[in-house]
């Protein structure tokens, strides 16, 4: 069970777990980077891999390593193909950078804009894709 699940599992609620979510990912972020370093982490190419990678850094902890969402959370299920059909990559992109919030959904969505890059925000998005692709037999 990772600290998201444990935070939300003892009874601080998922805007205490998002805290300490948010404070661990700080953290992490600038002992890569060098504490307070404006600078951005070098960008490669969107892959599948980058895109999985991303996601379980950024959104497992409400969405779940594999998609299906969290229900007590109100988090998307990204294997719901019907659902997922209907949704354009420039709504998911927005989703993703803007917030939940400000679109009309979950106030615990965070925005990621200005933390992603637009090569690592395609990558998340194709990954998102792959949860409700066909599955081959």
């Amino acid at each position: 069970m990772g600290r998201w699940e444990a935070a939300v599992r003892s009874g601080m609620g998922a805007a205490g777990a998002m805290l300490i979510a948010a404070v661990i990912g700080l953290g992490s972020a600038g002992a890569s980077w060098g504490q307070g370093s404006p600078e951005k982490a070098p960008q490669s190419a969107p892959s599948a891999g980058n895109g999985a990678k991303l996601f379980a850094d950024k959104c497992a902890g409400c969405h779940g390593i594999d998609g299906k969402g969290n229900k007590a959370l109100g988090s998307r299920d990204f294997t719901d193909v019907a659902r997922m059909e209907g949704l354009k990559d420039e709504r998911l992109k927005a989703v993703i950078l803007d917030g939940g919030m400000a679109h009309g959904l979950s106030s615990l969505m965070p925005a990621f804009k200005g933390q992603l890059s637009d090569a690592e925000v395609t990558a998340l998005i194709a990954h998102l894709r792959g949860f409700s692709a066909p599955k081959k037999p």
